[in-house]
């Protein structure tokens, strides 16, 4: 418990630092949507990750933006015998962006806490178990229009990875 606060508060303390350098007269909300396939031990369980989420994109420069955003991704399960079993996760993510030169192309990654919740229902008996962990996010993307974006990502969340496409709608 003691971790996770001083995480939380290094994370304030370096957003507020970050702030103080971005201009927020040209931010952007976004949404988006979002197809996540699990791996390793975690893919034997979860198969195909359905989400959306939401962000706030604010430019530092003509290269760099910073990106701060919460999404809600739904795993779907294979139905077993005498039980049912249920996988979800809440990202919360600071991202920076970074735009390749004269390319609608750029690179992105980011830091974040990811809460995950499972669920499983066995025998007529349910247990349920939230647990929240640090989660590394790395890819990239490529503007498809002025307000539209295809992204990729691996994500590295504990025992819980993933490999994610997110569609980007920016308004």
């Amino acid at each position: 418990m003691a971790k996770n606060v001083s995480l939380i508060a290094l994370a304030v303390c370096l957003l507020a630092a970050a702030a103080a350098a971005l201009d927020f007269e040209q931010k952007h909300w976004y949404g988006q949507g979002i197809l996540a396939l699990p791996m390793g031990d975690f893919g034997d369980v979860a198969n195909l990750g359905i989400g959306a989420g939401v962000g706030l994109s604010v430019p530092h420069s003509a290269e760099l933006n910073f990106r701060g955003e919460v999404s809600y991704i739904h795993f779907l399960t294979e139905d077993y015998p005498g039980g049912d079993y249920s996988f979800s996760m809440i990202p919360i993510l600071a991202l920076a962006e970074y735009h390749l030169t004269d390319s609608p192309a750029y690179l992105l990654g980011g830091l974040g806490f990811v809460i995950g919740r499972s669920k499983v229902e066995f025998d007529n008996e349910d247990r349920s178990d939230t647990d929240t962990e640090i989660g590394l996010a790395l890819g990239g993307g490529f503007a498809l229009s002025p307000s539209l974006d295809l992204e990729g990502r691996l994500n590295l969340v504990s025992d819980a990875n993933s490999i994610s496409a997110h569609l980007r709608f920016r308004f």
